[in-house]
């Protein structure tokens, strides 16, 4: 296996170990809510009053998503503390009993037809509206031990626990479905598919050359993101990501300033960065201020074909007519290789 193979194989690993990162997590949700989405394929069940008030803890509920009727229904004006928690809580009346309410500010809370999960009574709130409501003594003697959400098993409520679960598994699918070929085969990464085209030993011949240009190379050719520039490709080896570019396929590239300004005025820092457009894709590489000029001399060396330098045209053209301007420096190309000046 070839030195550039190994790299593939050691992406695709660590690709395929961030897969099970991806599994474990939607599998952790999952088993957390298991119980909350059974109660949700299962339906609503009616509870009376009486049943109600008879709950002492949660684990005797087997379902707790429950529709009720209440004596009545007062909000108590407090509203729930939490940074991205917005509801309102309100007290019904089940006979001698109180049972606490959590519900959306907007939603309009009927006593003759209420539902949502029973949960675990929010003590803290409890207290709050006995100390409002100058009680004496311990306000939450009344209160049931549990309350009424009538937020949880809401569609959206519902929706937002699936798309936890089912965005990691989707990742992990596209993730694994790509590095588990490219773990048994290294070869058949796109990258390299192409350069296998070219002949029998092209592979082994460009991977031992990558391998002494990467070794060698000066610092000013080693980017940020683990990308580095040779004298015939751009090859970034990240974490998760291995791409292989030759430079016979860049079409253009110049270097990018960023400034960032407080208040719209006032500019705090600059950043830097190459800007590489190939035939197929482009790569935005971060640089030091001084390094963006010794890479565009270094491609000017051995990729002269390669337009250097930002143009407004230039990017117009790689958005709209991309295939005139792939024609254009392929014509360029060939000037070289022929040795015109």
């Amino acid at each position: 296996m070839t030195w550039v193979e190994r790299q593939v194989r050691y992406t695709s690993l660590r690709q395929l170990g961030a897969c099970l990162v991806l599994f474990a997590f939607a599998a952790f949700v999952a088993l957390e809510n298991g119980q909350f989405l059974g109660n949700y394929a299962r339906g609503v069940v009616a509870m009376s009053q009486a049943q109600v008030r008879a709950v002492k803890s949660l684990p005797q509920l087997s379902r707790n998503w429950v529709a009720l009727q209440a004596d009545k229904v007062v909000s108590t004006g407090v509203y729930a503390r939490g940074k991205y928690d917005h509801a309102i809580f309100s007290v019904a009346q089940l006979g001698d009993r109180l049972l606490l309410i959590k519900a959306a500010p907007e939603r309009v809370l009927d006593g003759r037809a209420l539902s949502g999960g029973l949960v675990a009574a929010d003590m803290e709130t409890i207290d709050r509206i006995g100390r409002l409501a100058r009680r004496s003594g311990d306000a939450g003697a009344v209160f049931l031990p549990v309350m009424l959400d009538t937020e949880k098993y809401t569609s959206a409520a519902v929706a937002a626990v699936l798309i936890v679960i089912a965005v990691p598994l989707g990742l992990a699918l596209l993730i694994g479905g790509r590095a588990l070929p490219r773990l048994k085969a290294p070869s058949s990464h796109p990258d390299l598919r192409a350069v296998c085209g070219q002949s029998a030993n092209a592979l082994e011949n460009l991977s031992a050359r990558l391998e002494h240009d990467i070794a060698t190379a000066r610092s000013a050719l080693k980017l940020r993101g683990h990308v580095r520039i040779t004298d015939t490709h751009v090859l970034q080896r990240g974490w998760f990501r291995l791409r292989l570019m030759p430079l016979s396929d860049m079409l253009y590239a110049y270097s990018m300033t960023t400034t960032t300004l407080m208040y719209g005025v006032i500019p705090i820092s600059r950043s830097h960065s190459l800007m590489l457009y190939f035939s197929n894709q482009k790569m935005r590489a971060s640089a030091w201020k001084a390094q963006t000029a010794e890479v565009m001399e270094h491609l000017g060396r051995v990729a002269p074909w390669v337009l250097l330098g930002h143009a407004r045209d230039l990017d117009k053209a790689y958005k709209k007519n991309r295939s005139k301007l792939i024609d254009l420096v392929e014509a360029r190309r060939k000037l070289v290789a022929a040795g015109s000046p």
